[in-house]
């Protein structure tokens, strides 16, 4: 399993208390469990349009899985996965193992051929591109990736990504990552489909390293990071794309995706449109935004935009009124997520 691309940005060195964060972690894992019944809703999510209401239909699908979290809660206090030591002298690739059926394991419980492992929870610890890496899942009769799998990967004690998928005969159909960017924590909750990603990116303001817990000599599926139990902990958003990834960038042309960037706990930037390797990149005439400047008052424009900036002609209004203001926001789905500094608003 691969993280997302990333820039090479420096890092603050602060350490986040692991008691205040473990009753996030359990609340983690069982989230993590529960996408496997994820697999149930994918073939309706793959069909997933890019119009808004469509969004909201997978909004609901997802809140009711969370529904089913209570279903769980014992087994994954129950749940021990098999410790397999040498796990990472057998080659890995993105859909599974590369192994002999016969190939005999040292395992937590006792000698286990790979043929017996078929299908069995598994963890195992490794070294890779100079990342100390625990990951838990199992794979099936192909011995590819199966259900609900989790990786760990830590650099000098201090979590580089984390990430819990779901998998189908090898192919990753959902999957939430977080990883460390620099002065950012960038978390995205996305549903694969080919080549394409469709979902959410946020970019939080990084105050604190994750320090490492769990042992790499003896691992613990319990001690593992979840992404999805840490986002309450990172109060200050910088951002958040709505639509289609590809290349590890923003690439969407459905029209319907959009971008909310913020500067001292307020709106600074919303844009709805289309994007072309992380910019805005839209020949429509329909994108537009409404974005401010230092010692600007908000503005809007409607029309093309090219390599992130709008062309000179489009409509345009500065500085933005409340009544176009309540006209573009009051029918968005994300609109609680919109805090506008109104003193900038005529």
């Amino acid at each position: 399993m691969k993280k997302e691309k990333k820039q090479n940005e420096p890092k603050q060195d602060k350490k986040l208390n692991w008691t205040e964060i473990k009753s996030n972690v359990i609340s983690g894992v069982i989230g993590a469990l529960i996408a496997a019944i994820i697999m149930s809703a994918v073939t309706v999510v793959k069909q997933w349009t890019r119009l808004e209401d469509d969004n909201n239909t997978v909004k609901e699908q997802l809140a009711s899985v969370q529904g089913s979290l209570s279903v769980v809660n014992e087994l994954v206090s129950n749940s021990l996965a098999i410790y397999v030591a040498d796990l990472n002298k057998t080659e890995r690739t993105d859909t599974g193992l590369s192994v002999e059926e016969s190939k005999v394991y040292q395992t937590s419980a006792g000698e286990k051929s790979a043929k017996e492992l078929q299908n069995q929870r598994i963890i195992t610890s490794y070294k890779e591109d100079g990342l100390d890496v625990v990951f838990v899942g199992q794979y099936n009769e192909k011995y590819h990736w199966q259900g609900n799998c989790i990786i760990n990967a830590y650099k000098d004690g201090i979590l580089d990504y984390a990430e819990a998928a779901v998998y189908n005969d090898g192919e990753r159909t959902f999957n939430e990552q977080l990883f460390n960017n620099g002065d950012t924590w960038v978390y995205v909750k996305r549903i694969q489909d080919g080549d394409v990603n469709s979902g959410d990116t946020w970019k939080y303001e990084k105050t604190k390293e994750i320090f490492q817990s769990v042992s790499i000599e003896q691992p613990s599926e319990r001690d593992l990071i979840i992404p999805g139990a840490y986002v309450s902990l990172f109060s200050i958003c910088k951002s958040h794309y709505h639509g289609d990834t590809s290349d590890g960038q923003y690439n969407d042309e459905s029209g319907n995706a959009y971008l909310i960037t913020y500067k001292n706990g307020y709106t600074k930037t919303l844009y709805c449109g289309n994007f072309k390797n992380g910019e805005f990149e839209d020949d429509t005439g329909d994108a537009w935004y409404i974005t401010i400047d230092d010692e600007t008052e908000y503005m809007y424009y409607k029309g093309t935009f090219t390599r992130g900036h709008p062309s000179e002609k489009g409509e345009t209004e500065n500085p933005l009124t409340e009544e176009t203001l309540s006209r573009l926001t009051e029918n968005l789905t994300f609109k609680d997520e919109l805090k506008w500094d109104t003193s900038h608003i005529r």
